[in-house]
C-alpha cells in the first residue's frame, strides 16, 4: 500500500523530464515491519532523484519482492540516468554526483545520505547503487524480514 501513496503522489506531483514511473507487481504487497514514514521518505527521495537526474522521455521502474532463501524485501529503482562511477561516494553528505553538479535542479546532497541512514539503522538493510554502461542505473534496498501481507 505504501508503494501505491509514494506512486500516486509522485505522479500527481513530480512529473518532470517526461519521466514515466512505472511500478510493477502493485497488486503483490509485500511488507517489513518498522516506521512507514520514514520508508516512505527513502521512496519519495529515490523517485525524485529519478525524476530529477533521469534522462528525457525515459522510465523509472519500481519492483519489490521477497527473496525465498533469506526472506529479504528487495526494492529495486531502475531507469536511465545521468552517469556516475562506483567510487563516487553517493552516500556520504553533501556529495553530489559529478555529471549532477552541472543541472540546475536544486539538490543539496542529502536525500541518498538520508536514505541510507534510514535503510541502514532503521532498518538494518542496506541500500547500493550501480550505473551501467549502457546508462541505466538501479538502486537496491535490501530489509531482512520481509513478509507478504
Amino acid at each position: 500500500m505504501l508503494f501505491i501513496y509514494v506512486y500516486t503522489y509522485i505522479g500527481a506531483n513530480k512529473m518532470n523530464n517526461d519521466i514515466k514511473v512505472e511500478l510493477e507487481g502493485r497488486q503483490i504487497q509485500n511488507c517489513v515491519k518498522g516506521d512507514p514514514n520514514l520508508l516512505k521518505q527513502v521512496f519519495m527521495n529515490l523517485i525524485d532523484n529519478g525524476i530529477k537526474y533521469g534522462r528525457n522521455g525515459t522510465r523509472l521502474v519500481i519492483k519489490n519482492k521477497i527473496q525465498k532463501r533469506t526472506n529479504d524485501l528487495i526494492i529495486t529503482f531502475e531507469g536511465i540516468s545521468e552517469p556516475f562511477s562506483s567510487n563516487e561516494p553517493i552516500f556520504e553528505i553533501g556529495y553530489r554526483a559529478k555529471s549532477a553538479q552541472n543541472r540546475t535542479s536544486s539538490g543539496s546532497g542529502l536525500g541518498l545520505h538520508i536514505c541510507k541512514l534510514i535503510i541502514e539503522n532503521v532498518y538494518t538493510g542496506t541500500i547500493t547503487a550501480h550505473h551501467s554502461s549502457s546508462g541505466t542505473t538501479c538502486f537496491e534496498i535490501r530489509i531482512p524480514n520481509g513478509f507478504k501481507k
